[in-house]
């Protein structure tokens, strides 16, 4: 199966190579807060682009992922401001209409989108030139889990340090690897039967409390000598409780 795998980058690897692999590979994953939180370092490399100079670049190496702009309605006004997406040359705020979504999904899926939005590829790239990107408003930071809680790699990655990509592996060293993650951030992990698949129990992971750890189970074949990973499906298993 494919797996992300985290490591730093190589001495030879620069600040720009190392932002277009992390951002191509969360592409290629379909991935939205991988692709989210690697985004904004294009405007550190290139300091005074807009996010219309990045979404030409996306069309030109043949991206999935196609950058909306939005209009600021009322809720999102109450929880955030609006700024330029380049820190180092900031743009005067009054030039700032709209704010930046990345459709991080097949690009048909976002050709319907768009239309959805009642708009055309050509109109949204204009506005795509008056677009900044959504801060949490600064009376807000404090109660704010996704400023609290960031992890380490999470950090790195965002800041352009760490070098994101895709490898393969084995169902049973998948699971291996993951109940030696979860026995590191977790005193006591044990093994449930969630459900049934193919007459095989779907074995997941939780706590003492039954809470569930991870969004991944597996099943194990005892005469094939084969594990298989899920992904749990946790809306169907709360309609068959």
């Amino acid at each position: 199966m494919k797996c992300i795998e985290l490591r730093e980058p190589s001495q030879e690897m620069t600040q720009e190579q190392l932002f277009w692999n992390n951002l191509k590979t969360a592409d290629d994953l379909l991935n939205f807060n991988l692709f989210g939180t690697v985004l904004l370092n294009y405007f550190k490399i290139n300091p005074g682009h807009t996010f219309q100079d990045l979404e030409k670049e996306l069309r030109q190496r043949n991206f999935n992922t196609h950058l909306f702009a939005s209009e600021m309605d009322e809720n999102v006004k109450k929880t955030h401001s609006l700024v330029d997406p380049s820190d180092e040359k900031p743009r005067p705020i009054d030039e700032l209409r709209y704010y930046c979504i990345a459709s991080c999904t097949q690009k048909e899926n976002s050709i319907e989108q768009l239309k959805a939005r009642n708009t055309t590829y050509d109109e949204n790239f204009e506005k795509l030139k008056y677009t900044g990107r959504l801060m949490i408003r600064e009376e807000l930071k404090d109660a704010a889990e996704d400023v609290k809680f960031l992890d380490e790699n999470t950090i790195k990655l965002s800041k352009n340090n760490i070098e994101l990509r895709i490898v393969e592996k084995s169902d049973r060293l998948f699971i291996k690897e993951l109940i030696y993650e979860l026995k590191k951030k977790h005193k006591d992990v044990k093994a449930r039967c969630l459900s049934v698949s193919d007459d095989l129990p779907v074995i997941c992971f939780c706590s003492s409390n039954n809470d569930i750890l991870s969004k991944y189970g597996y099943s194990y074949d005892p005469i094939l000598e084969e594990y298989k990973v899920f992904v749990l499906d946790f809306k169907k298993n709360e309609q068959d409780k």
